[in-house]
């Protein structure tokens, strides 16, 4: 899924979770999973994408209780 992140929660750190509006203007609220890297970094670069608006693209899994399990996040040039 691709799209621009508009929320962050968390402490500097660690992530609780994030949202992505699509392309059609959709909201999508992600859990981090385990081991989720942002463009190969730390979880914590999302917040760089919030202030900056650039896109990002969400490889994700459902999980059991039918939330958003993020596994990777990378860039979009």
């Amino acid at each position: 899924m691709v799209g621009v992140v508009t929320e962050v929660t968390g402490d500097l750190v660690s992530i609780e979770s994030f949202v992505v509006i699509d392309g059609a203007g959709n909201s999508h609220k992600f859990i981090p999973g385990q081991g989720m890297t942002v463009a190969g970094g730390p979880a914590s670069h999302l917040r760089d994408h919030l202030v900056s608006g650039e896109r990002v693209k969400v490889l994700f899994h459902p999980g059991s209780n039918g939330e958003l399990i993020a596994d990777d996040v990378q860039d979009v040039n």
